[in-house]
């Protein structure tokens, strides 16, 4: 790699700190502005649920008083959130977006080191100058991970870890670099079983590339987080029974969705892989320039770990593309996880030719005039974070984090009544394709997952409306989401809920979801009256 004369100038450091000050600030202001319960996805409260039955029973369980399920996608992540919700046991929405903020700040921080990192004084700054002007420039993507609740920015964390992990083992690969590594790697199939891609398929490159006592440490990596990830599986399968998160049946598998809802949600992967490598194209640019100016050198110069980096990043983006059905797929959320890989290779890239372009006589002026744009062009994600707050304070929102202030503005057509069933006294039942809301405003009402999420026999033996409406016969479903067009039509065409229950169509009610009330069921007197907005009738006290 060319290194910078000693003698060449630095970059002014005033017009750098400018650059990354605007940057931070947009990225604060953008996070500011997604922060209330309006933005928390639904999905989210399945954490808050099963943190809460936790810290009541001492079991991770999806209703009160159920065996152990394998619902949340991130084991790590909500470990963290059940100790941050015993800190926090009031405001659903408030602990679970902090939960998101606080991983995301770790996030920021180790993206400072893999940018500043990938080169020497020169490249170093503008590798981190240039990401963080692109972070701020995404804040409309990256802020709302931020606050929406999931464990994304945790993810992020995991494997901006496993990056600095590796270069610290490609300066000095120690026993305790390697320690670190499988440990490293063992956590982050903990946080997300996914990001075994990284944990695993680095260390197995590096296996290929590398010779001699490297060859023998890297060997070691290998086997040690292939133990854990067997490991974790093998506890799982006990505690859970399943090796792997039900989303995987449903979403990796195909258990639960039809060729109808496959086909609606099809053009997800593209679209939010586009919008992703859109927003992030100048680091992917700078990595290509930098190979096709040089290609031989590129590979000459690159280390078996940052071909390990590639590689196991394509996997993981292919496997996303093309094999995941992409539900609530909001901020390309399931690509975010890779853009620590991004960064790294990108960054190195921009180092690279920040460095050859400084050390030029010719061009020796360039890095004092890109300094100064690149704290003008600050300016703008400023701009737009700031009328992202003004519009949001315009709505009344912005740090609004009352969710049934939430649920009565944003949430009632799709849950009828939800917010009055609040005051029935347990133990009854519900079923639903969207369970984040009433998870949490129903913490002991027993419900079903009709998507399979978190409902292991549905999540691995697909949808039964027949198991359904005779074994765990729910007191109130709310029909499937129109989306869901196999599972309605597969309850609607049940004898025993044309014979069980009372249905209303959503055209009646003029909501999202349906709901049917199993005629002996409990409450369904006041139930009846709710879901049809009736006035309280005096003789049908709530119990």
């Amino acid at each position: 790699m060319t290194r910078v004369d000693p003698a060449s100038p630095p970059r002014p450091r005033p017009w750098t700190g400018a650059a990354l000050g605007l940057s931070a600030l947009a990225i604060a202001l953008s996070v500011l502005g997604w922060a209330s319960a309006y933005h928390v996805q639904d999905d989210a409260y399945m954490f808050v649920r099963y943190a809460e039955r936790f810290l009541a029973d001492g079991v991770w369980s999806w209703n009160p008083g159920q065996e152990p399920t394998y619902g949340a996608t991130s084991l790590g992540y909500l470990a963290f959130v059940t100790a941050f919700r015993g800190l926090v046991p009031d405001q659903s929405p408030v602990a679970i977006a902090a939960c998101s903020a606080i991983w995301g700040v770790v996030f920021l921080a180790l993206a400072a080191r893999i940018l500043s990192g990938s080169g020497g004084r020169v490249g170093g700054r503008a590798a981190l100058v240039l990401g963080f002007l692109l972070l701020a420039l995404a804040g409309r993507n990256l802020a709302p991970h931020f606050v929406n609740g999931m464990d994304t920015t945790l993810s992020m964390s995991a494997t901006a870890v496993l990056v600095l992990l590796w270069r610290r083992w490609e300066r000095q690969p120690t026993r305790g670099a390697t320690a670190a590594l499988v440990a490293g790697g063992a956590a982050a199939c903990v946080v997300r079983p996914d990001l075994a891609v990284f944990a695993l398929g680095v260390p197995l490159v590096v296996l290929v590339l590398t010779r001699g006592p490297a060859r023998r440490l890297a060997l070691v990596v290998v086997a040690g987080v292939a133990a854990a990830i067997a490991a974790t599986a093998a506890c799982a399968w006990a505690v859970f029974d399943s090796p792997v998160p039900l989303s995987f049946y449903a979403k990796g598998l195909g258990r639960v969705y039809s060729e109808t809802f496959v086909a609606r949600y099809a053009h997800m992967p593209s679209y939010q892989l586009r919008l992703f490598g859109l927003a992030y194209s100048p680091l992917l640019a700078a990595l290509a320039v930098d190979f096709l100016r040089a290609p031989r050198r590129w590979w000459r110069e690159a280390q078996p770990a940052t071909l390990g980096l590639l590689a196991a990043g394509l996997v993981f983006v292919a496997y996303y593309r093309l094999f995941v059905v992409q539900v609530v797929p909001f901020h390309q959320r399931f690509y975010y996880p890779v853009l620590p890989v991004v960064l790294a290779l990108g960054g190195r890239s921009v180092a690279r030719i920040a460095e050859d372009v400084a050390a030029s006589t010719r061009a020796r002026a360039l890095p004092r005039l890109l300094a100064p744009l690149a704290a003008l062009i600050g300016l703008l994600p400023v701009g737009f974070a700031a009328e992202r707050i003004r519009s949001e304070l315009h709505e009344g929102i912005v740090f609004e984090f009352d969710i049934l202030e939430r649920y009565r503005r944003r949430g009632s057509r799709m849950w009828v009544g939800l917010d009055e069933m609040r005051a029935l006294p347990t133990p009854w039942s519900l079923a639903t394709t969207e369970v984040g809301h009433p998870a949490v405003m129903l913490p002991d009402v027993a419900i079903v997952d009709l998507a399979g999420l978190n409902e292991t026999r549905i999540a691995r033996q697909g949808f039964d409306a027949e198991w359904l409406l005779q074994e765990r016969a729910p007191d109130l479903i709310y029909m499937p989401h129109p989306h869901y067009d196999q599972l309605e039509a597969a309850l609607l065409s049940s004898d025993t809920f044309a014979r069980d229950y009372e249905h209303f169509p959503r055209e009646q009610l003029g909501s999202i979801m349906g709901v049917a009330l199993r005629r002996a069921g409990a409450h369904y007197d006041v139930l009846r009256r709710i879901v049809l907005a009736e006035p309280p009738d005096q003789a049908l006290p709530l119990e």
